[in-house]
């Protein structure tokens, strides 16, 4: 018998499954107990994983994660972002059955703002089924992966299939592909613009230098992103905010973009006409330039997905913020 033990907090989502010889984890809001062999990882986060690993000094556990997730890592502690530790990271490959003790298990590369971010298919030894989501959308730019962790589900019967959810209610006003849209006509004035939007989606800073390109302006990064950009996406067109830059782009401010430079903003006195903040959730925010942009299944998400799959899982559980710490077994 297998038991599921699902629980959410501000770190975000656990799961943990138990068997009689064997715990396996995914994800990590506390800090893992002995009796845990091997965890994964849906993407790489510092104040969710890392911290809370870091505090008990776990140098044998097994931590498995995407060599995309692992290499996010290693760039921010060659930034100084994050301290070098002796954690056990383990890349795991995708699309490749993975034996860990008395589970078999699948990694799937997911549409998600998080660089590297993976969907997990876990079967035990009683050919049970689970699929976890981990933070996807149905709807984002790279809708292939989201295809082909479709087509896993529906190999086989599916005993649980478990989603993490966004905010209710769905008021997401754009998804990463139509705020592309929304802004293309947005950046064609002619003053600078100042962008504001998560750090962690490097897709999304991007996309807006490739839609920069087409505009004939130059997207201007803070450090920290400008080095991520450059190493993910060398093709990018970017420069760096800094003391060389500050007079070429006082000198024709209309021809650039500003992606999170706030954090220099002491040292950059034009201020810019057009103000944008992209992000997941606002509350109660009125600003006509404060952009909701889905990152996490939606409520209407979870429902296409649902009229997607062609098998119908027995259990489906939905981890949304309301969600109740739960047990399952099977």
């Amino acid at each position: 018998m297998t038991t599921i033990n699902l629980t959410k907090n501000s770190y975000g989502t656990q799961l943990k499954f138990e068997r009689s010889h064997s715990t396996i984890q995914f994800n990590v809001n506390t800090v893992p107990t002995e009796k845990v062999t091997a965890l994964f990882l849906t993407h790489f986060s510092i104040d969710a994983q890392e911290k809370i690993l870091s505090s008990k000094l776990m140098t044998d556990l097994p931590i498995y994660l995407s060599k995309e997730a692992f290499e996010l890592r290693q760039q921010l502690i060659l930034l100084g972002e994050l301290e070098k530790t002796q954690l056990n990271y383990k890349i795991i490959p995708v699309n490749i059955p993975v034996i860990i003790d008395d589970f078999t298990i699948t990694a799937l590369m997911s549409d998600s703002i998080y660089t590297g971010s993976l969907t997990f298919l876990i079967e035990d030894d009683d050919h049970k089924r689970v699929f976890f989501t981990g933070d996807t959308r149905l709807n984002g730019p790279r809708k292939k992966r989201t295809k082909k962790w479709i087509h896993h589900i529906n190999q086989s019967p599916l005993d649980t299939l478990i989603l993490d959810t966004n905010h209710e209610p769905n008021v997401n006003n754009y998804t990463e592909i139509t705020i592309l849209d929304h802004l293309n006509k947005q950046l064609k004035i002619n003053d600078l613009t100042a962008i504001t939007l998560p750090n962690e989606n490097l897709h999304l800073v991007y996309n807006l230098t490739v839609l920069a390109k087409k505009l004939d302006k130059i997207v201007v990064l803070n450090s920290k992103l400008n080095h991520l950009l450059a190493y993910f996406y060398p093709e990018s067109k970017t420069i760096l905010l800094d003391s060389s830059s500050i007079p070429v782009i006082k000198n024709d401010p209309a021809k650039y973009i500003l992606i999170n430079v706030k954090d220099v903003s002491d040292s950059f006195t034009i201020t810019p006409k057009n103000r944008y903040v992209l992000a997941d959730y606002f509350e109660n925010n009125k600003n006509k330039n404060a952009l909701s942009i889905s990152s996490h299944l939606s409520q209407l998400d979870v429902h296409e997905l649902l009229n997607r799959l062609s098998v119908s899982p027995k259990q489906l559980i939905v981890m949304d913020p309301n969600f109740t710490d739960n047990t399952l077994s099977y």
